[in-house]
């Protein structure tokens, strides 16, 4: 009882500023526009703040009477205590034994990094959807894929449906795109609509036809040729007088623009042109944002949606949110620091290790290729949100020890700091075996973050911290000397 009542003690304020700079680095993505985003922070942020409340409400009790089943301690495990897990015993020699060489370490690969963070800042984002699909691996699955194509593509299948409240409606719609299309930059290519079946304004185009055949019939042909009066004859033919009506059109052009209940004129299709990659970021934003508002000559505005819009406006947001989410991110996570701390040495030291493992982070993002997507960038403050716990947990151990021992904490609680990293680099490296780039990108960001992280935790913020303790000892031998 008195172990689990101080163990309870000494590990509530590091664990509870853990949870909170975690919770706070969630909650950011609240100020997402994206819903998806602002959602997964909620759920994130209250997820912490439950976990950490339900760890010291119900495993003190739950210890408690496993104790009295069977007493926990043992031999091995109090040696396991001493010596730590997971090597923790050997990292904390190491990095009492040789400071200068793990800093001189973290300053090249800081150096490396840079070069990583430049390759990558030259494009930091995804526009490549198609590097972002389902790969298909299955060769059975691949042969139906390709058997859907050709039975439901026939035709170009990338339109954008849009529905109107009146055939009016469509028709003002119609105009506003046909101009829209006109114009030299733009991205359409051409729309389909009642009109494109039934022309408007019938009666003055036959009139024009009339005139045509009546112009055609007052001229002698008779010094022609054989082949050239039979090009006139065809030609004659075209001309016909007769006003086209739906009835007429055929029913596998009429099905495009016809609603579930029968209702024909209200749906418009949008086709983009052939060069305009909808799988290119940056050609899809540029379609949606010339067909995402068309403006009617009635002074009504008739806005679209679809799935280019959609996708469109999630690449938009992370562009747009990607940056501010993680400056809010970083700076609320040292508010969450100083809160705790009530020191802001203290604080920046530990940001600036925090720092380093996303610096890291970017680097290696850079070398293997990665980019930033839909998907993946909320990578970036769960990083932020759990590398920061490791610090904290580490950092905490060593103040309630006096900042005698950097090697005596990372001994006692780094096996748990490594047991925390493993169980999340398992669950965030089960998606490095998806089938869809997407996952797999966000599985492989998370497990590099870890990884950078857990290293800046354990291994070079003990070794700078080392080299303080040493530098505290010679001036307090060199006070001591100079008082003898």
């Amino acid at each position: 009882r008195p172990g689990l009542l101080e163990a309870a003690r000494t590990t509530a304020g590091a664990t509870a500023t853990a949870a909170a700079a975690t919770a706070v680095a969630y909650g950011v993505l609240l100020v997402a526009s994206f819903k998806g985003f602002s959602q997964f922070g909620f759920m994130g942020a209250i997820g912490m703040l439950f976990c950490w409340v339900a760890t010291f409400t119900l495993c003190p009790p739950l210890l408690a009477l496993g104790e009295r089943v069977r007493p926990f301690v043992s031999k091995a495990n109090a040696r396991r205590a001493e010596e730590g897990t997971f090597g923790t015993k050997y990292l904390g020699e190491f990095a009492e034994r040789t400071p200068a060489p793990i800093i001189a370490a973290g300053v090249l690969l800081t150096l490396l990094a840079v070069l990583g963070i430049f390759r990558l800042f030259k494009e930091p984002f995804e526009y490549d959807f198609v590097r972002l699909r389902l790969r298909i691996m299955d060769s059975e699955l691949r042969i139906w894929s390709d058997r859907h194509y050709e039975v439901f593509s026939r035709g170009r299948s990338d339109a954008l449906v849009v529905l109107t409240d009146s055939p009016e409606q469509s028709r003002l719609a119609a105009r506003a795109l046909n101009q829209k299309s006109a114009e030299p930059d733009s991205t359409i290519e051409r729309i389909w609509w009642l009109g494109s079946l039934v022309p408007e304004d019938q009666n003055e185009k036959l009139e024009v036809l009339r005139k045509i055949k009546d112009l055609v019939d007052s001229q002698p042909i008779s010094w022609m040729s054989d082949k050239q009066r039979l090009k006139v004859e065809e030609f004659k033919a075209t001309l016909s007088l007769d006003p086209i009506k739906l009835e007429k059109v055929p029913l596998r052009l009429v099905e495009k623009l016809q609603e579930k209940d029968g209702t024909i004129g209200r749906v418009i299709l949008i086709y983009p042109k052939k060069e305009v990659r909808l799988s290119d970021g940056r050609e899809l934003i540029r379609f949606a944002n010339e067909i995402r508002k068309i403006d009617l000559e009635d002074g009504t505005t008739l806005w679209t949606s679809g799935s280019p819009v959609i996708f469109a406006d999630m690449l938009t947001s992370v562009i747009k949110d990607g940056r501010l989410t993680t400056i809010v991110c970083y700076l609320a996570v040292t508010v969450a620091l100083f809160a705790s701390f009530r020191n802001l040495r203290t604080t920046a030291f530990i940001m600036l290790f925090l720092t380093y493992g996303l610096v890291l982070l970017a680097g290696a993002m850079g070398f293997l290729g990665l980019k930033v997507n839909f998907f993946n960038y909320i990578v970036i403050p769960i990083t932020v949100g759990i590398g920061v716990d490791y610090h904290i947990n580490v950092y905490k151990r060593y103040e309630l020890d006096g900042k005698k021992s950097i090697r005596s904490a990372v001994v006692q609680t780094g096996g748990a700091v490594i047991l925390c990293s493993l169980t999340t680099i398992i669950g965030y490296g089960s998606m490095l075996l998806s089938a869809t780039p997407a996952m797999v990108s966000f599985g492989l960001m998370a497990v590099v973050g870890e990884i950078t992280c857990l290293t800046s935790a354990l291994l070079l913020k003990p070794a700078f911290l080392v080299v303080g303790e040493r530098r505290r000892m010679r001036a307090v031998s060199g006070k001591a000397g100079g008082v003898a």
